[in-house]
């Protein structure tokens, strides 16, 4: 090694690479594979999950939790004291809303007021008009999930449509507006509430992703790899070919 280059023959190959770039090359390639790794596991988690969830599915439906876990089949009843409309949600295509209602449950409970229901989807009206009658009291299963942060444009509470129309399903600053404490996530109707399209509930098994993130990752590492291996190898002629071509 001389001034900081590396240099090695074996045969009619000889490697030649300066330090920093074998240092930096390596440096690449582990961080690829380790992103590799790490992609596969959270696919293979990604899996366990989603199959987990699919045998929950099949369990009966059990009474409002004081925690509730996502995905989870319930069921309730309750006096309707309110509704929402969802804007933004297609459905095959078409533009529409989803309607969420305000429950009151038949049982009380002491740390919930009111729980949010989505009974389904309906297409674009007019004035925020409902397609079918509300019922005054509902007895449903569904499957909670739990609301994600939304991106606002503006401060929903500077809408003048809010919260008749939402963006998005917001519980705190709900339970702030109604004076009522929600329960922490919304239950999605699995039973036909009137003449609405059910609620679609997507649980996706991200597993083929991640496994494509790995690839992905294993392949820049090995490209990586092999550019390195064919700007620093190179062949040598024999010394005495060179005198015979001398």
């Amino acid at each position: 090694m001389t001034h900081y280059n590396l240099s090695l023959r074996a045969g009619q190959y000889q490697f030649y690479s300066g330090i920093y770039f074998l240092l930096f090359t390596s440096f690449v390639v582990i961080v690829c594979l380790l992103l590799s790794v790490w992609q596969w596991q959270r696919g293979v988690a990604a899996n366990e999950r989603y199959l987990l969830q699919q045998k929950k599915n099949q369990y009966a439906a059990v009474p409002l939790s004081t925690h509730p876990h996502e995905y989870q089949k319930v069921k309730l009843k309750g006096s309707i004291e309110a509704h929402y409309l969802l804007d933004n949600r297609s459905k095959e295509r078409r533009p529409g809303r989803e309607i969420l209602v305000d429950v009151k449950l038949a049982v009380e409970n002491p740390l919930y007021d009111r729980v949010l229901v989505n009974i389904g989807w309906q297409p674009l009206a007019v004035d925020l008009e409902l397609t079918h009658i509300l019922p005054e009291f509902i007895a449903i299963e569904g499957l909670t999930k739990i609301p994600r942060e939304g991106f606002m444009l503006q401060d929903p509470l500077l809408d003048p449509s809010w919260p008749s129309l939402l963006q998005h399903v917001d519980l705190d600053l709900l339970s702030d507006h109604r004076g009522q404490t929600y329960y922490p996530a919304v239950i999605y109707s699995l039973t036909p509430i009137s003449g609405w399209s059910l609620p679609e509930v997507h649980f996706k098994n991200k597993y083929h992703m991640h496994l494509g993130y790995a690839m992905q990752w294993a392949l820049i590492g090995i490209a990586c790899l092999l550019l390195f291996m064919k700007i620093s190898i190179s062949k040598v002629e024999d010394e005495n070919q060179q005198e015979l071509a001398a």
